[in-house]
Formats: structure tokens, C-alpha cells, sequence
């Protein structure tokens, strides 16, 4: 499978966990529904993803996609615990049909396209050759990848100190699970 292609995959999953994660905290109605859950889908299940695979680095589970799908399923069965529990989940009802329901999404849609054109723009300047990626993140990836969790010395030494012990793992778990993915770390 080429590289292309596991990215993808990777993606695909972490965008249906998502999906799965907004349905489950109550957003479901019509069909006009569907392109509001694809468009949180990626954005949540990245979030609960990355927040899993953190959380599993802490308590000594490697950064692998296969771990993080388990760690992320245990999170929506939880979620889906919580939800059971309550007696009405909040629904959205979709913006009016009307002129002024149009304009709303119109804009929302502009500010939305806005937004992703920005995240776009800082990650393409953050690559792993400049130096937050390179002496910061990039370096926690690669150790989350090599040895799997956050107790190996790039997270515990001394030595490593000039890389920001103290920069959150989230970033570098995510870059763990593209290269888990891809079956190395690449730090192109």
C-alpha cells in the first residue's frame, strides 16, 4: 500500500471516530444534518484521537494506530455510556430554507473555508525542518514512534531539556500515529 494510501486510511479513521463521537453526544436529525457532522467529524476525532494516544503515551501504551483505535473506541463507548444516561440528547434543528437561512450558511461556509485556509497555511510552515519542528515536536514524534510512550529519556533526561520537556505531547502523537501509519518516521 503506498504511503498515499495509508495517510488516507489513517485519516478516514480518525474522521470516523469522529463522526461517531458527534453522533454520539446528541447531533443527529435530517439529512441536512449530514454535512455538519463531516464537517466537525475530522476536527473531533482528531481531538479525541490525539487526546487518546496522549493519554495512552502517559500510562505507558505505545503511539501505534492500532492502540489509539482501541484507546479512541474505550473513549465513544464511554461517551456512549454518558449519552444513555441522559433523558433528552440536545438536537440542532438545520438553519431555515428562507433567504435569511441561505445567507447564514453562506457565510458560515466562508468563514469555515477561511478558518481551513489558515490551519493550512501554519501547517505547511511548521514543517519538521524548521526549528519548533525540528528541535521541539519532531523530536518528541520520533521518540513517541521509536519507543512508544513518553517514558523513554527524550521525556525524562536532563540532557533533553533544550527540547521543551514541558511542550505538550499532542502534536508529537499525532506525527507518532502518521508514522505508524507509514511504518517509519519521516521527517520530511
Amino acid at each position: 500500500m503506498s504511503d498515499v494510501l495509508r495517510l488516507v486510511a489513517l485519516n478516514a479513521g480518525i474522521a470516523g471516530v469522529g463522526a461517531l463521537a458527534v453522533v454520539t453526544l446528541g447531533l443527529r436529525g435530517s439529512r441536512t444534518l449530514v454535512p455538519t457532522i463531516a464537517g466537525l467529524a475530522p476536527a473531533v476525532g482528531l481531538a479525541l484521537v490525539g487526546l487518546a494516544a496522549t493519554v495512552g503515551a502517559m500510562l505507558g501504551v505505545d503511539v501505534t494506530p492500532a492502540a489509539a483505535a482501541i484507546l479512541a473506541s474505550l473513549v465513544l463507548l464511554g461517551l456512549l455510556l454518558v449519552a444513555r444516561g441522559r433523558s433528552t440528547a440536545p438536537r440542532l434543528r438545520p438553519v431555515g430554507s428562507g433567504l435569511a437561512g441561505r445567507a447564514v450558511e453562506a457565510i458560515a461556509l466562508v468563514l469555515l473555508a477561511g478558518l481551513s485556509l489558515t490551519m493550512l497555511r501554519y501547517a505547511a510552515a511548521t514543517a519538521l525542518d524548521q526549528w519548533d519542528g525540528w528541535a521541539v515536536w519532531g523530536v518528541k514524534a520520533q521518540a513517541l514512534y521509536v519507543a512508544g510512550d513518553v517514558w523513554s529519556p527524550v521525556f525524562t533526561e536532563p540532557e533533553y531539556v533544550m527540547h521543551q520537556q514541558g511542550y505538550p505531547v499532542l502534536l508529537p502523537a499525532l506525527e507518532a500515529l502518521s508514522a505508524g501509519a507509514l511504518g517509519r518516521f519521516d521527517p520530511d
